[in-house]
């Protein structure tokens, strides 16, 4: 059982062996000790620490947040071995041919990922303008032969199999860029490329803000199962310090979570450069109007289906971690 807090003026306390949580509203509820698993903080209340060293010696895991949402620390008993130190061991003990099988994995969720984007999108235009469709499915095709490509390939070197595979991974990615041109709307300004830091047409401005804001629900989502998010598989240099696992398991979802409602938004004419962009430092980035409505699409679309997608694809790589 995880329980989370996330409000102001809330009071935690103990009774008997339950865990007793009083909202600022006034209601109240109850949670039976020995049934937690975790119990995630935001927001600002009152709890003792009697409480949290109750909670700790009971090895359940206990982590702050900002009021966001965003992780940002966690209580450890010193005096015996938590959970997560444990999964946090098997990620970093990883063996050569399971880094090999999930590096090859990713790639192939990300390259696919594109390759049905195209499909939808060619698709849903066939009828309106089917030269159109025809060049979607043509980059399409291509697409789907840099696939075939990564599964097939057979490096024993783990450095040298990753960076062939985020090779083709970044081929795929120029092929895909280039293909959006056809159904991006030329008002917008999209040239066929990625750009960013800065971003320069609305459309690359919007996925940035998105995947800034998948960032934020992968990298919670595997602190919330146990996960280190710094412990890469793909994305890993070790001077660095980012969360690298979170960019690993971003990739399947950019293009069917992000750049879909950023093509979607952008096409209907519901974002426009000269309403919901600002110029900045030389980049096209959305103003609070446009910020807004990229967000309520996104969060829309989160609550819709891709909480449980999510979920389910850090609960399956723990798995594959744990087996």
């Amino acid at each position: 059982m995880f329980v989370y807090i996330n409000e102001y003026g809330y009071r935690v306390s103990k009774k008997n062996d339950l865990l007793v949580v009083e909202h600022t509203n006034g209601e109240t509820e109850d949670y039976p000790v020995n049934a937690l698993h975790a119990v995630y903080f935001a927001g600002e209340g009152r709890i003792s620490k009697a409480i949290l060293l109750e909670l700790a010696k009971r090895n359940i895991d206990i982590l702050m947040m900002s009021e966001h949402g965003k992780p940002m620390a966690y209580i450890y008993p010193l005096w015996i071995k938590p959970k997560t130190w444990n999964l946090w061991e098997r990620q970093i003990s990883l063996g050569k041919e399971k880094r090999k099988y999930l590096a090859r994995k990713f790639v192939i969720k990300a390259i696919a990922a594109k390759a049905v984007l195209l499909t939808e999108l060619a698709k849903s235009r066939k009828r309106s303008n089917n030269d159109i469709a025809v060049k979607l499915l043509s980059y399409r095709n291509r697409i789907r032969g840099v696939e075939k490509r990564a599964k097939n390939i057979r490096i024993e070197n783990f450095d040298i199999l990753k960076n062939t595979l985020m090779g083709l991974e970044g081929f795929s990615a120029k092929l895909y860029f280039e293909a959006l041109r056809f159904v991006i709307p030329k008002e917008a300004g999209y040239s066929g490329t990625r750009t960013r830091r800065p971003p320069k047409d609305l459309f690359n401005s919007v996925i940035s803000f998105g995947y800034a804001y998948l960032k934020y629900l992968v990298e919670r989502e595997l602190v919330f199962h146990g996960m280190n998010p710094y412990n890469g598989i793909l994305h890993n240099e070790h001077d660095k310090i980012y969360p690298f696992l979170t960019f690993d398991v971003m990739e399947g979802f950019r293009h069917s979570f992000v750049d879909r409602i950023a093509i979607g938004l952008i096409s209907k004419r519901v974002l426009q450069v000269e309403k919901h962009t600002r110029n900045f430092n030389g980049g096209i980035y959305l103003n609070k109007y446009g910020r807004t409505i990229v967000y309520n699409a996104l969060l829309k679309e989160r609550m819709k289906r891709f909480n449980k997608l999510i979920s389910k694809e850090v609960t399956g790589l723990i798995r594959e971690i744990n087996n």
